[in-house]
């Protein structure tokens, strides 16, 4: 009775193994659809509003321009 136990026991700590680097392996595609969801909205932002307006912003030339307004 201790042998089939004792193998029992061996069986589920491989299964334990297995499903442990499939848990691992899923979580990675997680990863890197994410990454690719990311990089398709950010794509899908520039084809509908361009892209995004990343020059810094002169505070002179603002600060001129509402004196001049004045």
């Amino acid at each position: 009775m201790d042998w089939d136990l004792e193998n029992e026991v061996t069986q589920l700590k491989s299964m334990i193994t297995v499903y442990q680097d499939h848990i691992e392996e899923l979580q990675e595609e997680i990863k890197e659809k994410a990454a690719k969801i990311k990089f398709l909205e950010q794509q899908l932002e520039y084809k509908s509003m361009g892209p995004p307006d990343t020059d810094p912003v002169d505070t002179q030339t603002l600060f001129s321009m509402s004196r001049k307004l004045r």
